[in-house]
Parts: C-alpha cells; sequence; structure tokens
C-alpha cells in the first residue's frame, strides 16, 4: 500500500508534472495524514480508500484481471501479496528489468533477469535478452548490443553464453547481438579495453539476480546513476517502490512507466 513519503512524494511530483493518472489503492486516512505531515499535496491524487490490505489485494487483483490499469506500483506491500495480485505463488518466478542512466554514457543500460533463481541455465538467459528486448524496443532502441557477464570466467558461465549465443544465432534476429562474455571486475574497470564505457553494449545478463542486486546496491551507493526497476510477474510489468533507495529514482521510474506508455500508444496509432 502507498504508505512511505518517498512514495508519494514522487507521485505527487509526478502527477504534477502530468506523467499520468495515479490510483491509490489503501487507507485513504493513512495516506493523507502521510501527505499532510510531510507537505505533498493529495489533492491531484485519487485515492481508492481500502482499510484492510487483503481488501487493497483483491481489488488490484480483480483490476489485473479486467486489465483495467496499465502499469502497478506496490508501496508497502508484502511480496506475497503482490504474487497474489498477478496469481503467482512462487517468488522465485518473479523476473525483473533494470535501467542505469550513469554520467558519461550516451544511453541507458538495461539488465535483465528471467527469474530468481541461483542457477540460472542458458535457456533462461536468453529468455532474459527476450524479455529485455521488447522493453528497449518500445523505448526507441534499434539494436540490442548484449554482453554477458561471468563471475571469474566460471567455464560453466562462459558455456552457457556460449550456447545462449548459438541460439540466438538459429533464431536469426537480426537486432540482438552478443558483443561478448566477460568477467563481471572486468568489464567495470575503465583501464581495461572491453568495457561498459567503450563496449557499445546496451543489455547486461548477469549470472543471477542475486549479484545483480549486490551490483546495483553498489553503484547507488558510491555514483550518481538514476535507476528505473521494474518487477515482471507473468509478464506484467510492475514497480516495488521498496527496491528503490530514493524519491530520486522513483520518479524516474515512472517517467519510464509514462515513456512507454506512450509509446505503446502511438504504436497503436500507427499500426
Amino acid at each position: 500500500m502507498p504508505y512511505q513519503k518517498n512514495l508519494l512524494s514522487a507521485i505527487g511530483d509526478a502527477s504534477a508534472f502530468g506523467l499520468g493518472k495515479f490510483f491509490l489503492i489503501g487507507d485513504k486516512k493513512r495516506i493523507v495524514e502521510t501527505c499532510y505531515v510531510n507537505s505533498i499535496d493529495f489533492r491531484r491524487l485519487e485515492i481508492l480508500n481500502f482499510p484492510l490490505d487483503m481488501e487493497a489485494v483483491e481489488y488490484a487483483k480483480r483490476m489485473v484481471e479486467e486489465k483495467r490499469f496499465d502499469f502497478y506500483v506496490f508501496g508497502d506491500v508484502p511480496e506475497v501479496y503482490q504474487l497474489n495480485v498477478f496469481g503467482m505463488r512462487n517468488p522465485l518466478a518473479i523476473g525483473s528489468i533494470d535501467i542505469i542512466e550513469l554520467p558519461g554514457m550516451r544511453s541507458p543500460v538495461f539488465i535483465s533477469n528471467r527469474n530468481r533463481h541461483l542457477y540460472v541455465d542458458f535457456e533462461e538467459k536468453m529468455e532474459a535478452i527476450m524479455q529485455a528486448r521488447l522493453l528497449l524496443k518500445t523505448l526507441g532502441a534499434k539494436r540490442i548490443n548484449v554482453v554477458m557477464l561471468t563471475n571469474g570466467n566460471s567455464k560453466n558461465e562462459v558455456l552457457d553464453g556460449n550456447i545462449a549465443k548459438m541460439l540466438l544465432q538459429e533464431k536469426k534476429l537480426s537486432d540482438v547481438e552478443i558483443l561478448g562474455i566477460q568477467d563481471l571486475s572486468g568489464f567495470f574497470t575503465i583501464t581495461t579495453k572491453f568495457n561498459i564505457f567503450t563496449s557499445g553494449a546496451n543489455l547486461l545478463i548477469f549470472k543471477n539476480y542475486e549479484i545483480s542486486r549486490v551490483f546495483l546496491s553498489t553503484l547507488s551507493a558510491f555514483t550518481s546513476a538514476k535507476i528505473a526497476t521494474f518487477s515482471v510477474f507473468n509478464k506484467h510489468l510492475a514497480v516495488d517502490a521498496k527496491l528503490l533507495n530514493s524519491q530520486e529514482n522513483i520518479l524516474f521510474t515512472l517517467l519510464t512507466l509514462e515513456r512507454l506508455h506512450f509509446q505503446k500508444n502511438a504504436t497503436a496509432v500507427r499500426t
């Protein structure tokens, strides 16, 4: 439920900027009190009053089934409730897509995970590439340049990467290319010849979800990077605000959602 100060502030700013229409599902009294205490203008927000958490979850689940909303943003919502909203049970089946804007880079870099399994095989890495491909294309990318990152050049990881590369060639996707299979530490070292700044990569595939989280946490702590984070539930794109550590990153994520919505509508009009 949307009770965190950072989330409500970001939604208030997004609404003021005209970045879509927002419906807040939860305890109206608690939402209004949080807004009032933190000087957030709640008058432009539409609040759907569900004082009980399970009532809010059941309403959101019904909205998913009826395809009433374009995107879902979770605030202070336990993961088991999020799974329930999308008709899922296994938290390890949740996918993710992250978008990073780093100072000095011409275009954003994406990270894609098909699931949260500790061991991710070549088929799941291929699925992660295809999962991100649609988002990249929607946001205007002409080509998807992939780098698969290993943890110390493990033989199994390199083998999985090479098999994924072969499968990709069999699909004959002219807009997707695996540029290389690179050791994680070397790829983020500026002095190496093939690194994040020189490779031209716009999609990174890590060994697994946990390693990508560690990387993003480190990036957030030591750089001024902007990070948008999305969870993927049965192909539904959603935002878990608990995974975003600042109001700026929540707003960046909401801005990305608005771009996605605009591009999808523009595509629908053209077709």
